[in-house]
C-alpha cells in the first residue's frame, strides 16, 4: 500500500471540506453567527492538509483496492472530526454530541441531539444542513466530481463508499456518473431552495 498517495488524497479531501465551511462562515457573516467557530474550523482543515500534502506525492492516477479503501475510510474520519468542530467552537454543543452531530449528517441519518433547533445560529443550522446535504450524495462522490484527473482509482473509492452489488460495467464511467449525481442534486437543491 502506498502511504504518500492515501496522504495525497486526503489532504486534498480535508482542503475541499474546509473550503465548504465558507458558505456557512458567509451566512454568520451576513445574518450574524459565531464567525470564529467556521474560521477556526477552515484553519484546522488547511493545517491537516499541509501536513498531509507534505508527507504525500503530487499525483499518482492508479489505486489499488486497499488503498481506495483506506482513503474512504481515513475522509470519513477525518471529516466526521472536521465537521465537529463549528459545534465546539460555537459553543453550541459539547465535543462528543458535535461528533455525534457530525457523523449524523455526513451519513445522512437525520438524527440529532440539538434540542432546541429554534435557539442556535443561522449559520450552524445551515452547516447542519449542509452535512446532511453532503452526506446524502457523498463525500467520496462529491471528491471525484471535483478531482476527476484522480483517474482509475475513482472507482475503488466509489465502490468503497457504495452499499450493495457493484458492476463491474460502470467503472469505467465512474468520473460521468459522479458529475452526473452532483448536478442533478445541485439542480435539486436550487429548485427546492426557489421553491
Amino acid at each position: 500500500m502506498n502511504l504518500k498517495v492515501i496522504y495525497t488524497m486526503l489532504s486534498r479531501i480535508m482542503l475541499v471540506s474546509g473550503a465548504m465551511m465558507a458558505l456557512p462562515l458567509a451566512i454568520s457573516l451576513i445574518m450574524g453567527g459565531p464567525i470564529l467557530a467556521f474560521i477556526f474550523s477552515m484553519a484546522v482543515a488547511g493545517l491537516a492538509s499541509v501536513v498531509l500534502k507534505k508527507r504525500g506525492v503530487a499525483q499518482e492516477n492508479s489505486l489499488t483496492p486497499r488503498e481506495g479503501t483506506a482513503i474512504t475510510a481515513l475522509s470519513w474520519l477525518f471529516v466526521s472530526l472536521l465537521f465537529a468542530l463549528p459545534y465546539i467552537f460555537s459553543g453550541t454543543l459539547g465535543p462528543l454530541d458535535s461528533l455525534v452531530e457530525s457523523i449524523s449528517g455526513l451519513t445522512g441519518t437525520g438524527a440529532t441531539v440539538i434540542d432546541d433547533l429554534g435557539a442556535v445560529p443561522q449559520s450552524i443550522l445551515f452547516f447542519r444542513a449542509m452535512t446532511h446535504w453532503l452526506g446524502g450524495l457523498g463525500i467520496i462522490v462529491i471528491f471525484v466530481a471535483i478531482f476527476p484527473q484522480i483517474g482509475r482509482g475513482s472507482a475503488k473509492m466509489v465502490n468503497a463508499e457504495s452499499t450493495g452489488p457493484t458492476s463491474s460495467k460502470a467503472l469505467p464511467r465512474i468520473k460521468e456518473t459522479a458529475s452526473a449525481l452532483f448536478t442533478v442534486y445541485l439542480i435539486f437543491t436550487i429548485a427546492a431552495a426557489a421553491a
